[in-house]
């Protein structure tokens, strides 16, 4: 999947709810993140960043993650149960990235 004008729209009507962590990080993330089993986790994946969060079916959409964030998502990534499917530096200074899940979560009742 890659960075395309309809993805971009697609993350600017879904992303519409403001969550701050610690340390001045702002998120911009949909609904269907909060009910994502894995929330937690992905917020711990996105610690120290500012972007937006976002869903594609079962993929995890992440754009604006700056490129001096990037090294620092990655390995926190290698370590979680996501995997990096995809990953396009767009404006010489932001990341688009797209997760998947390396194991089915478990459903949320």
């Amino acid at each position: 999947m890659k960075y395309t004008p309809e993805v971009v729209s697609l993350m600017d009507s879904n992303c519409t709810i403001g969550l701050k962590l610690g340390r001045g990080t702002e998120l911009k993330i949909s609904s269907e993140i909060l009910m994502h089993p894995g929330f937690q986790e992905l917020s711990k994946l996105v610690k120290d960043c500012n972007c937006r969060i976002g869903m594609d079916g079962p993929r995890v959409l992440i754009d604006s993650l700056a490129n001096d964030e990037f090294l620092a998502f990655q390995l926190r990534v290698q370590s979680s149960s996501f995997i990096i499917e995809h990953n396009d530096l767009y404006d010489g200074k932001h990341y688009f990235v797209v997760l998947n899940s390396q194991e089915p979560f478990p459903v949320r009742e």
